[in-house]
């Protein structure tokens, strides 16, 4: 109990009186918290449209990740394919070579009419295996240059072999010492009728081509290689032709 001086200067005794409260604010809250709660200050509209952007933005972003997924997947399923076989093709060629030797099995001739693209492996396993490398005698060329020409030329043919799966028949060639014969042949049109007859008895021919960076004009045919096949078959068409 409290005490108080009256207006006459008499004490009288008074009750404490509590402290009123403060009143409850009737004004709401907004609840930033959350998801989302940023935009809750905005007009409706502009709340939809806000989520409609953000839910597309999300949509488009998974989509990317989905779609460059799969692609990075697509892609290293077509190079481990490309690298298998690229590797079987590395393994039938070796292969192959491991069997080409002193006995050599005769290939199945797969030839029908009208395709003289066909390799011919005629003749018998006792004939002598050569080829042959026809040279142009009216292009002038040193003697380095036409070594290198001819070099092209073979090397040329015995890679479309192998390319070819006809290793088997290096390898008879090579049981017979690899023996090469260079010929002459005295004009650019001479010497495409040969291939064209070589091409017509399914020899293995490989025409050089120069680039026309030392000694020649561009595009000039130079040595033309053909075989190695039987020496029957290549003399029937190179026969008649003098040693360069």
């Amino acid at each position: 109990m409290a005490r108080a001086t009256g207006a006459n200067g008499s004490v009288v005794a008074t009750e404490p009186v509590a402290p009123k409260a403060p009143a409850k604010s009737t004004r709401r809250r907004l609840n930033l918290s959350g998801l989302g709660g940023g935009v809750w200050f905005l007009k409706p509209k502009f709340r939809f449209a806000a989520f409609g952007f953000a839910g597309g933005f999300l949509s488009a972003m998974w989509f990317t990740e989905h779609v460059v997924k799969s692609r990075i997947a697509d892609a290293t399923r077509a190079y481990e394919a490309k690298r298998e076989a690229a590797r079987r093709i590395k393994r039938e060629r070796a292969e192959a070579a491991k069997r080409s030797g002193p006995i050599i099995e005769i290939l199945d001739d797969d030839y029908e009419d009208g395709d003289p693209t066909k390799i011919s492996d005629v003749g018998t396993s006792a004939e002598e295996y050569k080829m042959v490398l026809v040279a142009r005698t009216d292009v002038p060329m040193s003697g380095g240059k036409l070594g290198a020409q001819c070099a092209h030329a073979a090397v040329g043919v015995v890679s479309q072999l192998f390319a070819d799966s006809h290793a088997m028949l290096v390898g008879r060639w090579e049981a017979d010492g690899s023996k090469k014969v260079t010929l002459g042949v005295g004009s650019k049109s001479k010497l495409e009728g040969i291939m064209a007859e070589a091409k017509r008895n399914r020899l293995p021919h490989y025409l050089v081509v120069d680039a026309g960076r030392t000694e020649v004009d561009p595009g000039t045919t130079t040595v033309l290689a053909i075989g190695p096949g039987p020496a029957s078959a290549i003399d029937a068409v190179t026969g008649s032709l003098r040693l360069y």
